[in-house]
Formats: structure tokens, sequence, C-alpha cells
């Protein structure tokens, strides 16, 4: 289906020239996953030896294919709030009571990209 405000390459966003990190030239993302996307991650980076969540409140980077990756507010999370193929998301100091479930990660996360309800 060609986009109301398409004009080039016959509606074919993923060939297109004025696309780029997996969004189109109105900066919409090209292909709708959120609801199916598989978050790609290593556990070390989030969980402690224990199983718990490793931070009080953080944010995290979630690419255009899943794969999430930790903000550090001193060295990385403004390029990644720059770079379109990441988006940014809040884990509060009280969503993270999680030990032992990287389920219950995933589903915050997932929720918080408006995936699941």
């Amino acid at each position: 289906m060609i986009k109301d405000y398409c004009t080039q390459n016959n509606g074919n966003c993923e060939t297109c020239s004025l696309a780029s990190y997996g969004r189109d030239c109105m900066n919409n993302p090209i292909k709708e996953t959120k609801d199916t996307i598989k978050l790609s991650y290593n556990k070390d980076d989030f969980f402690d030896n224990d199983g718990w969540i490793r931070f009080d409140g953080f944010s995290v980077a979630v690419g255009e294919k899943g794969e999430l990756e930790y903000c550090n507010p001193l060295k990385n999370k403004s390029y990644y709030e720059q770079n379109p193929y990441y988006q940014v998301i809040q884990i509060r100091e009280d969503e993270n009571n999680i030990q032992d479930s990287t389920a219950d990660f995933e589903r915050i996360i997932l929720e918080k990209l408006g995936g699941l309800s």
C-alpha cells in the first residue's frame, strides 16, 4: 500500500533513497513491528548476579530490530536520543522491582513501545 504522502519509488520505502535508519521520508518507521518485535540484549547488562535489575530507574535505547542498550546519562544517552534508529524509554524506579524475570522486563519495555496493552 502506497502511503498518502509518497511521491518516490512507486511507494517502496525499503529501497527508496529518501529512507534511512528504518524510517521513511517523513521519519515514520518503514515496518510496524512493535507488536511482534523480539528483544535482544545481554542479560548481564541489566541483571546482577542475584537476578535483580541492577539499576534504580534508568533509560534503555531500543533499536528498530529490538536490540536493547543501557543509556548511560553521562556517556551515551544523548547519542541514542539523537539517533532516529533508537527509541529511548525511561524505566521508573518503581517499575524495576524485578528478579529473575526477563519476561516482566520485556513486557514493560514492549508496553512503553506501544506494542502491547
